[in-house]
């Protein structure tokens, strides 16, 4: 793709360089004010050099003042900096013809200048300022060969010859290489400009997105102060960020920096609790940061969740009362009918059968306030490091010698320990439940298998049966109260245990196996000592 050609002349690279070149200028002023000082202390014989030199030097003394005066005035730097390279080229022809012309070691002074041009315009102007440095130096070297310029003649014409050819060829290579040179330079800073703007642009950008953000995030270093805030993190820890940025982490937020990358913390502010959500980043950026650090403010999200609970348990309470309220009349209809039919009968065999129902039903009953007082109950675990595989063995023991189920067979399936962090009875009462429902739903020579161990951080206990599986549409009601396809249950049994599961920040699942029966599967927090995790077979 071609490029438009630039303009000569850069007003804002003049502008910005032209000062420079002019100090420059009289530094050279200087140089050459001291060499003929030192000329004269020396006592050579060069009055007339010496006049010259010294005339030069306060020329261009007088030049750099009024140049600097008139660029500080608003002058046009492009007006300036073509004086100045002009004068250049003068002070080079009037040093060079006082020192000899053609013998004068003063000839790199062209050379100075062709740098001026390259410095204040690039290639163009350089080339522009070699040009006219060769047939300027040009016509004073052929003036002093006819001798026109009052010197003498030097014996040698190759003299003449090699200094034209050299110099003029010097010119211009300076003039290429300074040229490009410059360009590179003028790009590279063009570059750098232009990537200055997009960082600039990125960190703004970056900024105001943070400054956006409902979250609050921390930047920190290896030794646990913050290195930056944003207004959310000052806002949620009640802080100003003149507080929050220079001081170490907050006790409550740093106290496992180490640990999970995220959790959930109570925070105490002026008063108030806060339950903050928080997130760490490890970083191994440059400068010793440690990470970042976003915090959430979940106070009100979890307000919400508790009275969105409160008022599912209300209205759970209301359908459990609807369903006790129904599931009592069948008891007390039977009970109604037996006393009426004692009171007319003297039969003592029929009195003796009609007791046994009365009796019958009021154990049903009494059942079904246990089962719903314990449901309705909160529930408040009693927690302790309690090996799981032990109290799945106490558990099925305890089924085989009921007499309904003591030919049944139960297999503990472990290897090594798991201990969780639960409540024994309320996990004996989970446990009872699962495995008395694996029993009614399995065959009398089917094995009921129950699978404990621990896996991704979790202590897993599974149930497996052999039975027909589970119904989708029951599925899908399974942890409902009063959900049952017994005909002598209470459907408070999986109510309960998913309660319980609950409680200790576990989960429980019930499917269908793929060939035959369901697995229920409970996950419990892990406790403090366990066995390496262990795969368990379904």
């Amino acid at each position: 793709m071609n490029r438009p050609e630039p303009s000569l002349w850069n007003e804002v690279e003049a502008a910005r360089r032209l000062p420079w070149l002019l100090v420059f200028r009289a530094a050279i002023g200087t140089v050459l004010l001291l060499v003929t000082i030192i000329v004269d202390l020396a006592d050579w014989r060069m009055e007339r050099v010496s006049a010259t030199l010294y005339a030069v030097s306060a020329g261009i003394y007088f030049l750099v003042v009024v140049l600097g005066l008139l660029l500080r005035n608003g002058v046009q730097p492009l007006v300036l900096g073509s004086v100045h390279l002009a004068a250049a080229i003068f002070t080079a022809y009037l040093v060079v013809g006082a020192t000899g012309g053609v013998e004068s070691g003063l000839a790199y002074l062209y050379f100075l200048a062709i740098l001026d041009g390259a410095i204040i315009g690039g290639r163009r102007v350089a080339l522009a300022v070699a040009t006219g440095c060769a047939l300027v130096y040009g016509g004073q070297i052929v003036a002093q060969f006819y001798g026109y310029t009052g010197g003498s003649v030097a014996p040698d014409d190759s003299i003449y010859a090699n200094a034209v050819v050299s110099h003029l060829a010097g010119f211009y290579l300076i003039a290429l290489l300074a040229g490009y040179l410059g360009e590179l330079l003028r790009t590279a800073r063009a570059e750098t400009g232009a990537a200055q703007t997009d960082r600039d642009l990125a960190e703004r950008l970056h900024e105001q997105i943070l400054q956006a953000l409902p979250l609050g995030v921390l930047t920190i270093d290896a030794e646990r102060y913050v290195r930056t805030a944003n207004d959310a993190a000052a806002r949620i820890l009640g802080r100003s960020l003149e507080e929050l940025v220079g001081e170490r982490v907050p006790l409550g937020l740093a106290a496992d920096l180490g640990g999970p990358a995220s959790k959930e913390v109570s925070y105490h502010i002026r008063g108030d609790d806060k339950r903050l959500g928080v997130t760490f980043a490890r970083t191994d950026a440059p400068g010793g940061s440690l990470g970042l650090l976003v915090i959430e403010d979940r106070t009100e999200m979890r307000a919400l969740e508790h009275d969105l609970q409160t008022k599912e348990r209300l209205a759970s309470l209301g359908q459990m009362a609807a369903g006790i309220a129904h599931e009592i009349r069948n008891p007390l209809a039977a009970i109604s009918g037996a006393v009426e039919l004692m009171r007319g009968s003297d039969d003592a065999t029929s009195r003796s059968t009609l007791e046994d129902i009365v009796a019958r039903e009021i154990e049903r009953l009494n059942a079904m306030i246990v089962d719903f007082l314990g449901y309705a109950r909160p529930m408040r675990p009693e927690r302790g490091q309690i090996d799981m595989v032990a109290l799945a063995r106490e558990v099925c023991a305890l089924i085989t010698q009921d007499p309904r189920w003591s030919t049944r067979i139960l297999d503990v399936v472990a290897s090594g320990r798991a201990i969780a962090d639960v409540d024994a009875g309320q996990m004996r009462q989970v446990l009872w439940n699962l495995l008395r429902n694996a029993v009614e739903a399995s065959s009398a020579e089917s094995t009921v298998q129950l699978c404990v161990g621990v896996i991704d951080g979790m202590v897993e206990l599974a149930v497996l049966d052999e039975g027909p599986g589970i119904a989708p549409e029951v599925l899908k009601h399974l942890f409902e109260p009063f959900r049952t396809t017994k005909a002598d249950g209470t459907g408070l049994g999986l109510a309960m245990v998913h309660r319980i599961i609950d409680a200790h920040q576990g989960t429980i699942d019930i499917v269908n196996r793929d060939a035959r029966g369901a697995v229920a599967t409970v996950r419990l927090p892990l406790g403090a000592v366990s066995a390496p995790p262990e795969h368990l077979s379904r």
